[in-house]
């Protein structure tokens, strides 16, 4: 971008994008206390390890087995005769042991413990970290992937997680190594990559939706497209699936959520908006448009402001479209105040 973000916005960027706001909790930062990037990370990880500490660190029963000379479990036979432990008087078995080493902690210490060992760190965070994964200390660190986050069940009991495991996840994104030779991604890299920063921007606007806009159901949603043709054809057509769905019970918006160098094409001296964009708006508005209810939907394209800033309106088809950017830069109250005008959020419900 070609102002950079402050790092209070991205703060807030990031705690909307993790759902930390799904709990209605708040914790503002200080710009002196993170520098970068990387001492901001530290500082929410840090923030949301000590909570986890006052809430109590998630257990349950991991299989264990043992040679021991008091039974306990399933008496594992074979194993014992093969080896021959009965002779000492000792038998092998399985159980299941109440253990805080489970994969949700093992992800949370392993990617703090990585973190920790940044050189960009100040003192003062980098001790801050460090007592804050003192609950996690008995838990053993594990190779961490991508794929393993996925593989963490949640549930009503430990929801707490959902915003440590969130921001854990990116934080293991920006710190993967790089391409061969390259050396490590270093993370204010990571915000000029578009196709992360993409991601992070679509699930800031979805959730910021889901909490300022309490009178709608917000969501990504899967379209369908109205097409006749056999099945094989029809699994040839791409999907359809919304960045941001807002329903109101008399109102329907679809907004598509961007992240490019460059929010406009320029041609003959005439700045226009991408094709691309508006096609593919059109394409989920007319579609969606011919169920009940939905047949005024309005579309809305959002941009984060890079060289240019605009807000533009039009009637396309028959619908709403508006197209608009939202500066990023600008103090986080009057960011706030802009994504709600352009979400069109119920101020009196907003509060």
């Amino acid at each position: 971008m070609a102002s950079p973000i402050p790092i209070l916005n991205l703060y807030y960027l990031l705690s909307y994008a993790c759902e930390r706001y799904q709990s209605g909790e708040r914790h503002d930062v200080e710009a002196d206390a993170c520098p970068d990037l990387e001492n901001l990370f530290a500082v929410m990880l840090a923030g949301g390890l000590s909570q986890l500490a006052r809430h109590g660190v998630d257990r349950d029963y991991v299989p264990h087995e043992e040679e021991t000379a008091r039974l306990r479990g399933r008496l594992m036979l074979m194993q014992s005769l093969r080896r021959q432990t009965h002779l000492a008087g000792r038998m092998h078995c399985a159980f299941d042991e109440l253990s805080a080493d489970v994969l949700h902690n093992q992800l949370l210490h392993s990617v703090a413990a990585k973190l920790l060992g940044s050189p960009e760190l100040t003192r003062e965070n980098r001790q801050r970290l460090r007592h804050a994964m003192e609950p996690l200390k008995s838990v053993q660190r594990i190779r961490v992937t991508s794929a393993l986050f996925q593989r963490v069940q949640l549930h009503r009991n430990n929801r707490i997680y959902r915003f440590l495991l969130n921001l854990c996840a990116l934080i293991h994104r920006m710190m993967l190594p790089g391409e061969p030779g390259g050396g490590s991604h270093r993370v204010e890299d990571v915000l000029r990559d578009e196709k992360f920063m993409h991601q992070l921007f679509e699930r800031f606007v979805r959730n910021f939706a889901a909490r300022h806009c309490p009178d709608a159901s917000v969501s990504s949603k899967a379209l369908h497209w109205q097409a006749s043709a056999d099945e094989i054809a029809l699994g040839h057509l791409p999907g359809m699936i919304t960045d941001v769905t807002v329903e109101w019970p008399m109102r329907k918006l679809i907004a598509d959520c961007k992240y490019y160098a460059s929010s406009m094409t320029e041609r003959h001296e005439t700045l226009r908006l991408h094709s691309s964009h508006l096609y593919q708006l059109l394409a989920y508005l007319k579609n969606q448009a011919v169920h009940p209810g939905w047949e005024s939907v309005e579309g809305l394209l959002i941009y984060p402001a890079v060289q240019r800033h605009f807000d533009l309106s039009y009637t396309l088809l028959g619908h709403k479209v508006r197209a608009s950017t939202l500066d990023l830069s600008q103090p986080w109250q009057a960011l706030r105040q802009s994504l709600i005008g352009l979400l069109g959020c119920d101020l009196e419900a907003v509060g």
